[in-house]
């Protein structure tokens, strides 16, 4: 793949969001990788769940004992899951996002990144960034170390940009021009 080709040489990017990426200016796939963050968060190495406290913005890994959607007598939709790492429990709070119960299943490992709040007074992730970590997964790009936060438009997430930069420079990273001049 040539880096200067159509940004729909991509797998899974078609018309659509060929013409959602057009308005973040990214029509090749040398656009997308020069497509900057504008800045980064920084939850860190993953740490256990018994180490952390309210208040901390971290990163854990740990198996779903329990998902469930609850809803609010608003009619809100809550989804708390138990998440489980060996050393202690903790939950995680997404709020009207009733699908990720279809996505996340007990049993799966999963990574999470966010600030640990209260929530019916005791500590909560509450809102994480979740990655689903399967075997094939050798270090995460979504919650751990440091994760570039990239300028978006409606359909096209961070998370998503994220994931297909790394697809690129895995599969071209020779072909990639160094731009940073030489060390004097």
């Amino acid at each position: 793949m040539e880096l200067d080709s159509s940004i729909e040489n991509l797998p899974k990017v078609g018309p659509f969001l060929r013409s959602r990426l057009k308005k973040l200016n990214i029509s090749t796939i040398n656009d997308l990788i020069n497509h900057y963050p504008f800045r980064y968060e920084n939850p860190g190495e993953s740490k256990s769940i018994g180490e952390i406290y309210p208040g901390d913005f971290t990163s854990i890994t740990g198996q779903i004992w329990q998902i469930k959607n609850i809803r609010t007598r608003f009619g809100k939709f809550l989804t708390l899951a138990t998440v489980n790492d060996g050393t202690a429990s903790i939950e995680a709070v997404w709020f009207n996002q009733p699908f990720l119960t279809k996505t996340l299943k007990q049993g799966s490992k999963i990574s999470l990144s966010g600030k640990i709040g209260l929530f019916s007074h005791k500590p909560t992730l509450v809102n994480p960034v979740y990655e689903i970590l399967t075997a094939n997964t050798q270090k995460s790009i979504h919650t751990q170390g440091l994760v570039p936060v990239y300028p978006e438009t409606a359909g096209i997430t961070s998370k998503w940009i994220r994931s297909k930069i790394k697809d690129i420079i895995t599969t071209n990273v020779k072909k990639i021009e160094e731009t940073l001049p030489a060390r004097t």
